[in-house]
């Protein structure tokens, strides 16, 4: 079998383990338009302020992938598929040939349609490319930067950059904090962990007007006519799947490549997985989902039969000298719900485990997390108050 994998992130990554374990003898190509090795994305937030290892960044060194027999190419990009003679033609006009084909492109940092958004100093932070430009900036003694989106990715960014020495504001459309991840008490906790760091300044339930300069960026007017000087500005405003390449082909496409459980698209010798994909109608745009997406394509693409099972995926933040970790319903849909929390607000620490018809169905733990992957099996698992009492969670 000839597989050809486009993208480079963990699913396309890990389908093409899955193949190379199921088909010891099949050719695995694997093409991607960025210069480096697949490596960990959620690492480039923390490379902002830090270099990293190479063990650390990279999935895998060159020697893995040729022990493996993974031919990865990178700065090449598929621009066109032919879904009827089943080959895709790359940037430099050739045509490599396949029988199975994944498509696992990522997505691209939202760009919202506001005045200034084409200006240099504007950029999302989604690829190597990214950092490096923003890293570059940094480097000619850019200090105020403002970013666009108070998510857990936004204030990542924000924590980092302030390492750096730069001000930051963070500026946020929703009027309270990580709205999907922490209710209102769990909000002021990390809020004031925040207020500790001088250089950061959060404006929340704010939208932006434009951003201000010509031929380079100067600052923010918000909607409210309040200007807001900076020489950068940072995009956080939420993920674009890149499904041009799919559309073109005339697979089904709506906000993303539409595929099943399998990760199979229209095409039945063409898959999708990772951010670019919706599966069943839903996009995760998280690590742990793309990678098993990856797995269940490759196998797929062997002939298997296997299935993607959405988790419960907690959600996790280490910024601003704190932790915070959020998994399942945190009292956002039907009640009714009961609460048992426990509040330190001398050291910043807050613990909310929620019940649902008296089963554990969502909790939120700052500054001390250890309790995390408790509290999510609890969750997972549907624990009653006495189950987590006995796991220690409720305390």
């Amino acid at each position: 079998m000839k597989a050809l994998i486009i993208g480079s992130g963990i699913a396309a990554v890990e389908a093409a383990l899955k193949i190379r374990t199921l088909q010891p003898e099949a050719e695995i190509t694997l093409y991607t338009r960025e210069k480096v090795l697949p490596y960990r994305r959620p690492a480039l937030t923390r490379m902002i302020s830090e270099k990293l290892s190479d063990i650390q960044f990279y999935l895998h060194d060159k020697q893995f992938y040729d022990e493996k027999n993974i031919h990865i190419l990178t700065d090449c990009a598929v621009v066109s598929i032919d879904r009827e003679k089943k080959h895709v033609m790359l940037d430099d006009g050739s045509l490599a040939q396949y029988d199975k084909l994944l498509i696992a492109t990522g997505g691209k940092g939202f760009m919202p349609p506001i005045q200034g958004i084409d200006l240099p100093q504007v950029v999302a932070l989604r690829e190597w490319d990214d950092l490096s430009e923003i890293s570059s900036m940094l480097n000619e003694n850019i200090r105020q930067v403002v970013v666009i989106g108070g998510g857990l990715l936004g204030l990542e960014i924000a924590d980092n950059l302030t390492k750096k020495n730069s001000d930051v504001t963070v500026i946020e459309a929703c009027p309270c904090m990580l709205p999907k991840q922490l209710d209102k008490d769990g909000a002021d906790i990390l809020v004031a962990a925040m207020n500790r760091n001088p250089r950061v300044k959060t404006l929340y339930g704010v939208f932006v007007s434009h951003i201000e300069g010509h031929n380079k960026v100067e600052g923010v007017l918000t909607q409210k006519g309040e200007h807001i000087p900076c020489d950068m500005v940072i995009i956080s405003a939420g993920m674009s799947s890149n499904f041009e390449l799919a559309h073109s082909a005339g697979l089904d496409v709506n906000r993303a490549i539409e595929a099943d459980a399998g990760m199979r698209t229209s095409d039945p010798d063409i898959f999708a997985a990772g951010d670019c994909a919706a599966i069943n109608g839903k996009r995760f745009g998280m690590w742990n989902p793309a990678r098993e997406q990856g797995a269940v394509a490759g196998a797929n693409m062997c002939g298997k039969d296997m299935a993607f099972k959405p988790k419960i995926y907690g959600a996790r933040l280490v910024a601003f000298g704190t932790k915070l970790f959020s998994v399942g319903d945190i009292g956002l849909g039907e009640g009714p719900y009961k609460q048992v929390c426990r509040t330190d607000e001398v050291n910043l620490v807050y613990r909310k485990i929620f019940f649902k018809d008296d089963k554990a169905c969502g909790g939120i733990l700052i500054g001390d997390i250890a309790a995390a992957q408790r509290m999510q099996n609890a969750v997972e698992k549907g624990f009653d108050i006495k189950q987590c009492e006995e796991a220690e969670i409720i305390c």
